[in-house]
């Protein structure tokens, strides 16, 4: 009894008075699993199956049911389904992709359906596509190619893929991508900053993209001060709204930048870019109204 106690005080924990809840999640899938595996109750799993909630739970069904059991629920992730939208139908079939590995034994005419079914859904061929299977969700990061076994166009589009994703787990895969020299791999990965933790981006991510003709986008002063951290860059894009204080004092060192676009209004005089005795390059938005002056030196280019 006091073992039992013991492994209960681990596992369980009283958020409220009365009230009782897993600590960890994947106790809480794995025995959801087990018991819908018990009742063969397979329609609950595959009535849910687009649901990102629910991934742990199939897969673990498939660690614990029998090879017939497992085919029934492989093949069921790929049939048809009614009501459900293209990209919950993908996310499907990507899901009984990752299963695979799970099943202790499986009929090889399955396997080979379900990697018939999902071998071209991880390599898109256009921008479209690419984000479309980014929006499916963090499964897709499992599949996706190696990024160092592919050609710089098709690193772009897996570039767009993963930064699709908004969930930190999308970084490991970027990393393989930060050494790459393309421009366009460059600026997809430098532009997708705001959507994943601040620090741990530039650390893993913008601290390893090659600055030569790249901008780096700020939208916020976490991100600015992050880049101050990292030596500053050359070359900076406003993204946010800062006011002139922000940037005189986030922007360092003043004599790297070189280029600076403004994406957002900062008012019309731009006499205080004299700040940055090295800035060779005003970028204005077409949106922004005409701005004056402008220290001699800089020329404007409006976008």
């Amino acid at each position: 009894m006091g073992e039992t106690t013991t492994t209960s005080w681990l596992l369980l924990r009283e958020p409220a008075p009365g009230t009782v809840d897993f600590v960890h999640r994947t106790f809480q899938d794995f025995l959801a699993a087990r018991a819908t595996v018990q009742r063969h109750d397979f329609g609950l799993l595959l009535n849910h199956a687009h649901l990102s909630e629910w991934e742990d739970v199939i897969r673990m069904a498939v660690a614990l049911a029998r090879p017939d059991e497992c085919a029934a629920l492989l093949n069921g992730l790929l049939a048809p389904r009614p009501g459900i939208r293209a990209a919950e139908a993908r996310h499907r079939k990507l899901l009984a992709a990752a299963c695979v590995g799970h099943a202790a034994e499986l009929d090889p005419e399955v396997r080979h359906r379900v990697r018939r079914f999902t071998r071209d859904m991880v390599r898109p061929s256009t921008v479209a596509g690419a984000r479309a299977l980014g929006w499916i969700g963090p499964i897709v990061l499992e599949m996706l190619p190696e990024p160092a076994e592919v050609s710089d166009g098709e690193a772009y589009l897996l570039a767009v893929t993963a930064t699709s994703i908004a969930d930190d787990m999308a970084i490991d895969y970027l990393a393989g991508l930060r050494k790459r020299t393309s421009p366009d791999v460059r600026a997809q990965l430098a532009g997708a900053w705001r959507r994943y933790d601040t620090a741990r981006y530039a650390r893993e991510i913008i601290a390893h993209l090659d600055p030569d003709e790249l901008f780096f986008p700020v939208a916020d002063t976490e991100e600015l001060h992050a880049l101050r951290e990292l030596g500053g860059r050359p070359y900076l894009q406003i993204a946010g709204e800062f006011t002139v204080a922000e940037l005189i004092d986030g922007i360092v060192p003043a004599d790297g930048l070189v280029r600076l676009w403004l994406a957002y209004g900062l008012g019309t005089s731009m006499a205080w870019l004299a700040a940055f005795p090295r800035l060779e390059e005003l970028r204005i938005s077409g949106r922004l109204p005409p701005v004056t002056g402008v220290p001699e030196g800089i020329r404007v280019v409006e976008l």
